[in-house]
């Protein structure tokens, strides 16, 4: 079921996300001390979620265990450390 946001709650959103998904905590205070000219006043949503957010603080798998190792100091070793990528 989605969520039906006021005008003022989408306004909000936008705010959100013009600068840089910050915290909804930060943007109170910022908006609270005028410190953007022509800022409207935010108020902490009760879903403050951001799906974007959330994707963001993911965590990320580890790398696989390594098939070979270096023997001597500086020995040069190839390694994949970007993929499989889909495309």
């Amino acid at each position: 079921m989605d969520h039906v946001y006021s005008e003022k709650e989408d306004e909000d959103w936008l705010w959100h996300k013009r600068l840089g998904h910050i915290k909804f905590d930060n943007l109170v205070k910022i908006t609270s001390k005028g410190e953007i000219r022509d800022i409207p006043s935010i108020r902490k949503s009760p879903n403050s979620i951001c799906s974007s957010c959330q994707k963001g603080k993911l965590t990320r798998s580890t790398f696989k265990t390594k098939e070979y190792h270096s023997s001597k100091p500086l020995e040069l070793v190839h390694t994949d450390l970007c993929g499989p990528m889909r495309t």
